[in-house]
């Protein structure tokens, strides 16, 4: 196990909001909405901090809804999530553009494999998924079988990324088990 200090991640949260106040949940029928671009850090895997956007487009409306997961490949999994939908194609321009790296294009089923991969490489070690995965997993269709595509951890063991906001405290006591 190793630790390694990570410069502040940039924060744009608003989870799952919608423009039109009548939708419980606004993600609910997303699966109807193509997926538009699937986004990932070009050195996600050099960091072990993957961020991934993927961008479903609504056909009719122009509109777009995209979610942001910043994944740890190394040790935590899901940090966090962001939501929006009903965006227009501006709105989804400037959120990529508060990233500091640059981002490939990348297959939606690798994206699936890798978020949902390290969400299950984090469980194994006793770590849960961001408190919003609830409100967004379907986004990425998490109850269909995915294709493990990646090793997790770096060069084969566990290693620990420090983050603004962890609890390196609990982390710690939870990989001394």
């Amino acid at each position: 196990l190793a630790v390694q200090s990570w410069r502040n991640y940039h924060q744009y949260k608003k989870c799952c909001s919608s423009h039109d106040e009548k939708l419980n949940n606004p993600l609910e029928n997303i699966l109807q909405y193509p997926i538009d671009e699937c986004l990932i850090n070009e050195d996600w895997k050099q960091s072990g901090l993957a961020s991934i956007i993927i961008i479903r487009k609504h056909g009719e409306t122009g509109q777009f809804s995209f979610v942001s997961f910043l994944v740890d490949v190394f040790c935590l999994g899901l940090k966090n999530v962001m939501a929006r939908v009903e965006v227009d194609k501006d709105a989804v321009a400037d959120f990529i553009a508060i990233y500091p790296q640059s981002f490939a294009e990348i297959e939606y089923e690798e994206c699936r494999g890798l978020i949902l991969g390290a969400i299950d490489y984090a469980r194994n070690l006793g770590f849960e998924p961001h408190d919003d995965w609830e409100k967004v997993k379907g986004f990425i269709e998490a109850n269909k079988s995915y294709e493990a595509n990646h090793k997790f951890g770096k060069n084969g063991k566990t290693f620990y990324v420090e983050g603004p906001d962890d609890d390196v405290e609990e982390i710690m006591r939870i990989l001394g088990r």
